[in-house]
């Protein structure tokens, strides 16, 4: 596969390629594939906030994922008399009260909890003519039940029983990233491809700077969280999109993972799955590859209403650029947004072998974020769907470690050379250096959002 990419020097680089002068070009054209629309849509989403500074190992966040009182049956019932005994599939589970209403699968059939312990609940049939038989046949191994409300004596009723909700608490780590270029005073030769009208050498600093944009965009989408030693060194990686989504140990999202291409119906259970985590506030992103989008358009958008065509703005921040389609899916708004890193051949050029598919495997990815502000429960505000935290006083670190070659003494005689009027440097090599740094992360709670993916 053809690279760009190399370590050599700038002047063996630029021998090398035969990119020496000759007579005509001026400019290169950016084959790269530039790219860059998840970064700035996360950029909007923390435009009022900003990134967050942290200074701690790990940045934890608490929230709550479920405060249902529901659990698994693990075996047959029990009946007794005119009651049932209900076995839990896990044997400390003890949040069922008495004069809970409990109900299954089936509304219809409803019991109250007349004794509970861990592990076990004990139900009459609740008012409303369900039967014990209903009961027992309602709560068999390896289905639910769950409290809807509580009944309780019309006369001389008493306090209950408490049950205290605490948060989860979970963590992301931030990674330290970086690029730098060195520049040698003899890298510096006059090439026949100009950079903004100068030597090719001179847009090196940008280059390295748009190589780490492009590294940050990979890992806010695919890196995985974890911590090892490599090399006798601690080294962090921030987990990113897709591992909130399928890997988050709490909070994680709805994922389908598939060896075919979409059906109309797998689709819209797809949605309805990620729209039902919660009450919807406002439109969800579908992002994604344009094997995705080729294939929803072209087999089945005949059920949608494209309702505005273009969205212009968002979180009041123009993304006209970003070509962001507006669509309506069995009542349900959504934005549909390619993705250009999905689609990039030379990154992801692995093929598929889903029957139809004529496009590589990651262009088939499709990502449906819900990006509405997450409330802070017991606070006050709210946070970014996805949010932007970086360790230390500043999101970005650079410097130019100016050498010798940075230092030149053009006019000066011999004679005047023992004035001692030389130019201050911050090294004596004959070459200088341009460094950036970050080090952050880009922290999402999957609970709300959705993945598909072709599996083959």
């Amino acid at each position: 596969m053809p690279s760009n990419i190399s370590p050599l020097s700038l002047e063996t680089n630029l021998i090398s390629r035969r990119l020496t002068d000759r007579n005509d070009f001026s400019a290169v054209h950016d084959l790269s594939g530039g790219y860059s629309k998840l970064m700035s849509l996360i950029n909007v989403l923390n435009k009022g906030t900003g990134p967050k500074s942290i200074n701690t190992e790990r940045y934890e966040k608490s929230f709550i994922v479920n405060d249902y009182v529901i659990a698994m049956v693990g075996s047959a019932p029990a009946v007794s008399g005119n009651t049932v005994i209900v076995s839990l599939a896990d044997p400390a589970y003890n949040n069922f009260r008495e004069w809970d209403l409990v109900t299954g699968a089936n509304t219809e059939i409803q019991g109250i909890v007349v004794s509970s312990a861990p592990g076990s609940v004990t139900l009459e049939a609740a008012p409303g003519g369900t039967t014990v038989a209903q009961l027992a046949a309602e709560f068999v191994a390896n289905t639910y039940i769950k409290v809807y409300g509580s009944a309780h004596p019309l006369r001389n009723s008493t306090g209950r029983k408490p049950l205290y909700i605490f948060p989860d608490v979970d963590y992301n780590y931030t990674q330290v990233v970086r690029e730098s270029y060195f520049a040698s005073r003899r890298d510096k030769v006059k090439t026949r491809v100009a950079y903004d009208g100068d030597m090719w050498s001179a847009g090196q600093q940008k280059e390295a700077v748009d190589r780490l944009l492009k590294n940050m965009e990979h890992m806010a989408l695919i890196g995985r969280r974890g911590q090892s030693t490599v090399n006798g060194e601690l080294v962090n990686q921030a987990g990113g999109i897709e591992w909130a989504i399928k890997e988050r140990p709490i909070g994680q999202g709805v994922y389908y993972g598939q060896p075919t291409l979409p059906s109309l119906g797998t689709f819209e259970r797809f949605l309805a799955d990620v729209d039902d985590r919660r009450v919807r506030k406002g439109p969800k992103f579908l992002a994604m590859g344009k094997g995705a989008l080729s294939h929803i358009q072209n087999t089945f958008t005949s059920g949608f209403v494209e309702s505005a065509g273009k969205l212009n703005t968002f979180g009041g921040e123009d993304v006209s650029g970003l070509n962001i389609m507006q669509y309506m899916v069995a009542g349900m708004e959504y934005y549909f947004m390619e993705l250009p890193l999905l689609n990039d051949p030379f990154y992801f050029p692995e093929a598929t072998t889903a029957p139809g598919a004529i496009y590589r495997r990651k262009q088939y990815n499709i990502y449906c974020l819900d990006l509405d502000p997450i409330p802070v429960r017991g606070g006050s505000g709210s946070a970014p769907a996805i949010e932007k935290i970086y360790w230390g006083d500043s999101e970005y670190y650079e410097c130019f470690v100016a050498g010798i070659d940075s230092s030149p003494s053009s006019g000066i005689s011999d004679d005047r050379i023992v004035e001692l009027s030389a130019m201050r440097t911050a090294t004596d090599v004959d070459n200088s250096s341009y460094h950036v740094l970050t080090d952050c992360a880009h922290d999402m709670i999957g609970q709300f959002s959705g993945m598909f993916e072709l599996t083959a």
